[in-house]
């Protein structure tokens, strides 16, 4: 299915994540027009999401076009992902029922969809050929990967740290060790020729 910037802009959420300030978001979105293919790439979906809103309450339609032909791409990229068969979890006529009441669904309700079920669904909505509720699916799919991305690294980083930690607690116990061994030989020195001053 052709991801569409009609239906794209119809499904990005409406409101801002609250992850930056608006006076943020603001000078960023002025300073779109200066950003590069890479510096597009780097940025995080729910940002691009975020900007897209911003660049239309500003009225800036260059920057808005660039933002939401940016979301366009990661949206077909993430097409390729989707697999080609159901997962079997759900009956089809099920699936159906839920893909054609996609458009009731909140934000909320769409963050509460497990990432099978949200699969089975971008590949009902398709086959019903429902565009909105369609790239609904896909927004929320690259949402759950990003958080997931995010998770892992939060994971890896706290597995540093637990490493860092356990490295630290070795030298201190090295370290305590050393110091033993220096105060018996200080002792035992001591004792053998005594304190001669």
């Amino acid at each position: 299915m052709k991801i569409t910037i009609q239906a794209l802009q119809s499904q990005i959420p409406k409101e801002l994540s609250g992850r930056m300030t608006k006076e943020s978001l603001e000078r960023l979105a002025n300073h779109l027009h200066l950003a590069t293919e890479d510096d597009m790439d780097a940025i995080p979906f729910y940002l691009l999401c975020d900007l897209v809103i911003t660049c239309k309450e500003l009225d800036l339609k260059e920057n808005y076009h660039k933002v939401i032909t940016e979301i366009q791409m990661i949206m077909q990229k993430i097409q390729n992902k989707i697999p080609q068969e159901l997962s079997g979890r759900m009956t089809k006529e099920s699936l159906e029922r839920l893909a054609n009441h996609l458009h009731l669904a909140t934000i909320d309700d769409m963050s509460d969809i497990p990432p099978w079920l949200l699969y089975d669904l971008a590949i009902t909505c398709k086959e019903l050929d429902l565009k909105e509720n369609y790239h609904k699916v896909l927004i929320e799919i690259q949402m759950n990967l990003e958080a997931k991305q995010m998770a892992d690294l939060a994971e890896q980083r706290a597995e540093l740290a637990e490493q860092r930690a356990e490295k630290a607690e070795q030298r201190l116990k090295e370290a305590k060790l050393l110091e033993q061994r220096i105060t018996n030989f200080i002792n035992s020195m001591t004792k053998k020729y005594g304190d001669k001053k």
